[in-house]
């Protein structure tokens, strides 16, 4: 989906052994130019921040932490400004511009609604 020429992607899913799996939910936003920054987080508690600032072509800047950190709300603000100031949106709206998008893409189960009026 593409969102104010901003490339978004939502991906969920699970990992870990079939016997005891956890989700994961990675938001992925880039654009023309090659800059790109994922967010990831997992149900083990863990948050990454990946992005290439400066274009494909640029050095690679990763953060990490899990939840408990001491730095933990530090740490979630300052990705979520990071992407504000490299995608004119956080993350969080990124994340929910695609649900809302996602959303108006499910087609009405019942047919249109000419069907039953």
């Amino acid at each position: 989906m593409i969102h104010n020429g901003v490339r978004i992607e939502l991906r969920q899913g699970t990992v870990g052994p079939g016997h005891d799996p956890y989700g994961y939910t990675s938001v992925n936003l880039s654009t023309n130019d090659g800059r790109s920054a994922e967010l990831y987080t997992d149900g083990l508690g863990t948050w990454r921040y990946r992005a290439r600032p400066f274009g494909s072509d640029g050095p690679q800047v990763e953060e990490r932490f899990h939840d408990g950190d001491p730095r933990e709300r530090q740490l979630k603000l300052k990705f979520q400004l990071r992407a504000k100031r490299l995608f004119r949106l956080t993350f969080e709206e990124a994340e929910q511009a695609f649900r809302e998008w996602d959303y108006a893409c499910e087609a009405d189960p019942m047919g249109p609604a000419s069907r039953y009026i």
